[in-house]
């Protein structure tokens, strides 16, 4: 059942999920929906796809429990506070989770893993989420995607995030993070994103042996030391490590990422010269600026 892109307003009703219901998907996103959702719709045993985002839904989501079969829950855009797991079981079917662009309180849960275990793409940016990154997220063996971004969290980024094996696009920026990166060697890393934090430290060496690395944005922290020559590899498509307190020179062999479109090396405390094998890049964005770089500007 698809209601979505429409102009419907009011409530879900409870009467809309019979006790015999056997719809699989339901679909009334953006749409001007408000009011809190039915728990019938926990009763609905069938239902593997909810899209709810885009619409007015406050108050707190009905409580997820083992007894539901939904493997895609989209919530985004919308009004919720918070989500509840049900204590007393977990939704062993739950793969994807959106409840990005909403008004969530409180921590991260730290039995989430447990609770939901065949959980693969965790969607929680835009939020008001506080408190520290659990290290159990280590144990979401599944997880690919882990968008966190735009919160209030703080403390370090939980080394056991690297033991997640799966993960190709981790987002956790703006918010107060400190310490250090952990030492991500994960082959299946693309996007690492850690920028507008209080990160400190150097890069990790480890970072080089990401091969599928496109996407790498670490600006705007406290990071120091110098930049790898092998970071991103040829895969790299954005670099941004500008806004920060990274030292020593350009390296040389930058100039062999054919596929890079962004670099912004900007605002740090860089020394030498601009590498001539740069030039051979068809860049779109190209900042070097407030640094202490010397010598000529490469002709081309």
């Amino acid at each position: 059942l698809n209601l979505s892109n429409n102009m419907l307003t009011g409530p879900l009703p409870p009467s809309f999920f019979p006790l015999s219901c056997s719809l699989q998907h339901l679909d009334v996103s953006k749409n001007r929906l408000t009011g809190s959702v039915p728990r019938q719709i926990m009763n609905c045993s069938s239902l593997e796809s909810i899209s709810l985002d885009h619409n007015n839904f406050s108050e707190v989501f009905p409580s997820l429990s083992s007894s539901s079969n939904i493997r895609n829950l989209k919530l985004a855009s919308n009004i919720f506070t918070a989500l509840v797991i049900d204590s007393d079981g977990y939704c062993s079917s739950l793969e994807l989770l959106d409840l990005s662009f909403n008004a969530l309180t409180g921590e991260i849960p730290h039995n989430l893993c447990s609770k939901l275990p065949k959980l693969e793409h965790l969607l929680v940016w835009v939020n008001h989420l506080q408190g520290r990154i659990p290290s159990s997220l280590g144990s979401c063996s599944s997880l690919k995607i882990l968008l966190l971004g735009h919160n209030n969290l703080y403390g370090d980024i939980p080394s056991d995030l690297t033991h997640l094996s799966k993960l190709w696009w981790l987002s956790l920026i703006n918010n107060r993070l400190t310490g250090s990166i952990p030492r991500f060697s994960n082959g299946n890393l693309k996007l690492l994103q850690l920028s507008h934090n209080l990160l400190q430290g150097e890069i990790p060496k480890e970072l080089d042996e990401c091969d599928n690395l496109v996407d790498i944005e670490l600006n705007s922290n406290a990071l120091s030391g110098s930049i790898s020559d092998r970071i991103g590899r040829q895969h790299s498509r954005v670099e941004l490590l500008n806004n920060n307190s990274l030292t020593g020179g350009i390296p040389e062999s930058l100039g062999d990422l054919s596929n890079l479109l962004y670099m912004d090396l900007s605002q740090n405390a860089l020394q030498g010269i601009i590498p001539a094998s740069l030039s051979h890049l068809n860049i779109g964005l190209f900042n070097v600026s407030h640094n202490n770089l010397s010598g000529s500007i490469p002709q081309t």
